[in-house]
């Protein structure tokens, strides 16, 4: 649209392989999986700092819309705020907080912890990425 504001559609594929052994009999179960996502997206970076928003409603096998508020801090660190909030009764919401960090411009590493927010769910997730370019 601008500099600022991007409109989007994401598709992401998944397939899963699994082999099951009973001893007697062998079964193969292969799980495949399409997931469409568009996005909208707000940028506001100046000498390095600013902000990147961005609001996503993903459908597949299982719908949730996610929301991420990013902040940079400089060129090489980031901290955020991501929610993922889910569209069925079973599946909890989760609000992670993450920070990540480039040491270089060929390696960075991304952190964050992770919680339902409802009573007592204490901490249901935890991410960890490295994150190697050429």
């Amino acid at each position: 649209m601008n500099e600022q504001l991007q409109l989007g559609f994401n598709a992401y594929y998944s397939r899963a392989e699994s082999d099951y052994n009973n001893g007697k009999q062998s079964t193969e179960h292969v799980s495949v999986e399409w997931t469409y996502a568009p996005y909208v997206r707000w940028t506001d970076i100046d000498n390095n700092q600013g902000w990147d928003l961005e609001l996503k409603q993903l459908a597949g096998r299982y719908r949730y819309v996610q929301g991420r508020a990013i902040y940079y801090v400089n060129q090489a660190w980031s901290v955020g705020f991501i929610a993922n909030i889910r569209n069925t009764d079973n599946l909890s919401d989760n609000y992670e907080l993450q920070t990540q960090y480039w040491f270089n411009k060929h390696a960075a590493l991304k952190f964050g912890l992770g919680s339902a927010l409802d009573s007592g769910s204490g901490l249901n997730s935890m991410s960890l990425l490295l994150t190697m370019r050429l």
